[in-house]
């Protein structure tokens, strides 16, 4: 079916285009954090390592000249905690920086899930993906309202698992722990988004 064909291309377009980042943003900074360790002490490593995420941010909104939202707001985040960190809060400070910024994008998407603007929607927009005259279709939206609920749990999850091990655990153990978390969000958001972009269109 036409609608059906259009949700997978949306999403799976989408997803693609954000594969080649999610790898630098999380496989690099683990080993430039253990690399540093040798030489210098824990905070300069942890803070070197958070800081890829966010250079990487910066040089690619450079280069598109495009404005991302949520890279903005993870630079704030990591700016956060950063200064936190120097100002006696630790290694602390900078571990639950990020947690603090996707449980707050985890609150963002569930206010738009309950005022009828799927947030999913407004990012396949801003990626020029899918025809923006077809996002009114019902069954393209119940769609994306789904997924926007399920990104939310996601992010809420992922921000209480990296609380609890920021609080717990060596900083060592931490950014091994942080990647293992990262990896368990997005294998949970590919299996649930695939079996929802698979449903037939009667049962929404």
């Amino acid at each position: 079916m036409p609608e059906r064909d259009e949700i997978h291309q949306q999403f799976y377009e989408a997803a693609r285009s954000l594969v080649p980042n999610f790898v630098i943003d999380w496989l690099v900074p683990l080993p430039v954090y253990f690399v540093l360790r040798l030489v210098t002490n824990e905070l300069t490593a942890l803070a070197a390592a958070a800081a890829i995420p966010t250079v990487h941010t910066l040089i690619l909104g450079a280069w598109r000249r495009q404005v991302d939202w949520i890279g903005i707001l993870a630079i704030v985040g990591f700016s956060g905690g950063l200064a936190a960190a120097l100002l006696g809060g630790g290694t602390l400070s900078l571990k639950i920086a990020g947690p603090l910024i996707t449980g707050g994008l985890g609150l963002l998407f569930l206010i738009s899930v309950a005022i009828r603007k799927p947030i999913v929607i407004t990012i396949l927009k801003s990626l020029n993906i899918g025809d923006p005259r077809r996002f009114g279709n019902p069954v393209i939206y119940r769609r994306a309202a789904l997924i926007t609920l399920v990104f939310s749990l996601v992010f809420f999850y992922d921000a209480f698992a990296h609380v609890v091990f920021a609080l717990t655990v060596p900083t060592d153990t931490y950014v091994i722990v942080d990647r293992v978390i990262t990896l368990t969000d997005i294998v949970i958001l590919v299996v649930v988004i695939r079996t929802i972009l698979h449903r037939r269109t009667r049962d929404l």
